[in-house]
C-alpha cells in the first residue's frame, strides 16, 4: 500500500516537473518569436510537436489530478461512514445505561446524581447527533443515501417528530404547540418517512436550542398552489439579516442572544436542505408572526390526496 502510494506520488511530481518545464521552455521560445517580430509558418512549425506534447501532458496531468482527488474524497467518506458506525455501539451503551439510572431503574439517585447524570446523557446525545449528521454528509457526497418515498400522513409525521423532541423541550420549559389545519386532515405526503422526520426533528431541535427558557415553539401548515409548507416559528433571538445567506453553508453557526449551550456543528441546516430537495421542495427562513424569533418553512408538492382509504388515495400529477 505505501509503495503504491510512493510510486503515485513519484510519478505525479515527476509528470508534473516535466510539464512545468516545457511549458517554461514554449514560454521562453515564444517570447523571443513575439519579441523579435517573426511570424512567418516556418518559424512556427518547429514549435508544433512541442505544443502537442504539452497538451498530452497536462491532460494526463489533469487526468490524473481528478483521479487523486476522487480517491481522496471516496478514502474520506469510508472513514466518516466506519467512524461513525463504530462510535455509536458505545454511545447506545452509555446512553442506554444513564436513562436507565435517570428512570431509577438501578436504585434512588439523590438530587446531585440526578444532575450529574443529566449531564452524562444530554453529552451523549450531542456527540450521537454529531456521527448521526457526519454519517449523513458522507451519504449525501458519495451520493449513496437512500430514497423511499410513500404516502403518509401528515399529522402523523408533525405528532411522531414532536415527541423525538419531548426531552429537549422539556429541559427547557419550553412550550411546543401544533396548530392544526383541518384543512389538511384528509390530505397525505408522498415521502421517504424517516428523512422527512429528519427534517422536522433537526429544525424543532434548533427552534428549541435558540429560543430562551419558557420560550415557545410553534409549528403550523399550510397548502397553497398545490405547496403544502410545513413552517416552524421559535422566541429565539432572531437571525440577522447579514447571515441569512450563509445558514445553510456547512459548519455555520450563529452564537448570539440566547442561553443555548449546545449550539451544536452547523449541519443540521444544510442536511435538511437537501434531504428537502430529495423531495422536490425546498427550506426557507421567513418572517415570523413571533418577535422576536425565526421562522423556517418546509416546502414540498402536494403529490397524494387521501380518501377514505389510503389504497383509494389518488396521486397527483
Amino acid at each position: 500500500m505505501n509503495t503504491r502510494l510512493f510510486n503515485k506520488s513519484t510519478s505525479s511530481v515527476s509528470t508534473s516537473g516535466f510539464y512545468i518545464i516545457l511549458s517554461s521552455s514554449v514560454a521562453v521560445i515564444l517570447y523571443s518569436i513575439l519579441n523579435d517580430g517573426i511570424f512567418s509558418i516556418s518559424t512556427w512549425f518547429p514549435l508544433l510537436p512541442l505544443l502537442l506534447i504539452l497538451i498530452f501532458l497536462y491532460t494526463s496531468w489533469h487526468k490524473e489530478r481528478q483521479c487523486e482527488v476522487l480517491e481522496l474524497s471516496r478514502a474520506k467518506r469510508v472513514f466518516l461512514s466506519g467512524m461513525s458506525h463504530e462510535l455509536r455501539n458505545p454511545l447506545n451503551s452509555i446512553l442506554g445505561f444513564s436513562e436507565a439510572l435517570s428512570h431509577g431503574y438501578l436504585g434512588k439517585l439523590n438530587k446531585k446524581q440526578a444532575e450529574h447524570i443529566a449531564y452524562i446523557n444530554a453529552s451523549g446525545n450531542q456527540l450521537l447527533e454529531l456521527v448521526d449528521n457526519l454519517l449523513d454528509i458522507s451519504e449525501i457526497e458519495g451520493g449513496q443515501i437512500e430514497f423511499d418515498p410513500k404516502p403518509v400522513d401528515l399529522q402523523d409525521l408533525i405528532d411522531i417528530s414532536i415527541q423525538s423532541i419531548c426531552t429537549q423541550a422539556e429541559a427547557k420549559n419550553i412550550n411546543v404547540k401544533c396548530k392544526t389545519n383541518e384543512k389538511l386532515a384528509d390530505l397525505w405526503v408522498f415521502v421517504d418517512q424517516a428523512k422527512f422526520e429528519k427534517i422536522l426533528s433537526n429544525l424543532l431541535s434548533n427552534a428549541i436550542k435558540f429560543s430562551p427558557a419558557h420560550g415557545l415553539v410553534e409549528i403550523d401548515t399550510k397548502l397553497k398552489d398545490g405547496k403544502i409548507s410545513i413552517n416552524v416559528h421559535d422566541t429565539g433571538p432572531g437571525i440577522p439579516a447579514k447571515y441569512k445567506s450563509l445558514i445553510f453553508e456547512r459548519f455555520f453557526q450563529i452564537n448570539q442572544g440566547s442561553d443555548n449551550k449546545d449550539p451544536g456543528v452547523g449541519l443540521g441546516l444544510p442536511i435538511s436542505l437537501h434531504l428537502a430537495k430529495l423531495h422536490g421542495g425546498r427550506i426557507v427562513l421567513k418572517d415570523s408572526d413571533m418577535q422576536p424569533g425565526s421562522c423556517f418553512s418546509i416546502e414540498i408538492p402536494l403529490l397524494v390526496e387521501k380518501t377514505k382509504t389510503l389504497e383509494n388515495s389518488t396521486l397527483i400529477k
